[in-house]
């Protein structure tokens, strides 16, 4: 077993293959857009980070791969300056939201909707725009009548 900059409730890695972020600041770039966040949230989410495998690093293109017979609407939401699915600047050279449908679910319906929340990062969720990124989903829950 390996010892690790973990949380102190994880000690130590439980396999040679799990990995964690190094630092908070290795946390923060990769997951979060400065200043737009809370730093006591911060603080506290680094202190309750997971370990993670080099297995999901490989097999990520296996999660990202088209779906063309999937039919139904599809909500698209990234953070506008996402780090790790485009280079932490999601509208450059196109909207990245908006290829997502046409490349990944060719056959979606018209409902399909999508968005990149202006200021976040890849933790959408514990950024201070996180809100836009709910009514956006919220929304599209709606217009879909789920």
């Amino acid at each position: 077993m390996s010892f690790c900059n973990c949380p102190s409730s994880t000690k130590q890695l439980t396999q040679v293959t799990d990995l964690v972020t190094d630092s908070p600041i290795s946390n923060s770039f990769a997951f979060y857009r400065y200043p737009n966040f809370d730093s006591n949230l911060f603080y506290t989410l680094d202190g309750q980070k997971q370990t993670y495998s080099i297995g999901e690093i490989l097999t990520l293109t296996s999660i990202v791969a088209k779906a063309p017979a999937f039919t139904g609407p599809v909500d698209v939401v990234i953070g506008q300056n996402d780090l790790i699915f485009c280079q932490a600047d999601c509208l450059t050279p196109v909207e990245q939201s908006a290829q997502v449908v046409p490349a990944l679910f060719p056959a979606a319906s018209a409902g399909s909707q999508h968005y990149s929340v202006p200021g976040v990062g890849h933790a959408v969720n514990s950024h201070y725009n996180a809100t836009l990124a709910f009514k956006q989903m919220i929304s599209f829950l709606k217009t879909n009548n789920f």
